[in-house]
């Protein structure tokens, strides 16, 4: 016969997962100039040599401010319009839900939210982020 120690978990099962943004930040669209063509064009950002996308966002003040995010943990969607580009840093999270067995009480069961990834996504219009540098004007 095997005895159970208290409060020892003896189940734990994946039952539900949440997505949340928690941080979204307004992209700002900028003429470029490309250094292929020589044809101004405007763009929400673009991705470098060293794999980051670089972007401007909107500041609370009416200004904004560079922000680069690195490329193996960005999405990007080509879903958005100019008025609604934006970048979404996102927690996805799973509920495990754990079993545990007390001699004599019986079974008690808890569920504890974890974040299983963190994904940041980006949501522009079409064609509006750019290979290669580009400088902002």
């Amino acid at each position: 016969m095997a005895l159970l120690q208290a409060g020892v978990p003896t189940g734990l099962e994946a039952v539900d997962g949440n997505v949340e943004a928690v941080e979204t930040n307004p992209l700002v669209s900028l003429k470029t100039d490309s250094r292929l063509d020589g044809k101004a064009a405007l763009s929400f950002g673009y991705l470098t040599e060293q794999d980051e996308y670089v972007v401007m966002v909107r500041k609370g003040d009416g200004g904004y401010r560079r922000k680069s995010y690195p490329a193996d943990d960005t999405v990007v969607y080509e879903d958005a319009d100019a008025d609604a580009a934006r970048v979404e840093v996102v927690d996805q999270h799973v509920v495990i839900r754990e079993t545990h067995e007390f001699p004599i009480v019986g079974e008690w069961t808890r569920d504890r939210r974890e974040l299983s990834k963190r994904e940041i996504r980006m949501h522009v219009p079409k064609g509006s982020i750019v290979q290669g540098e580009y400088d902002f004007q």
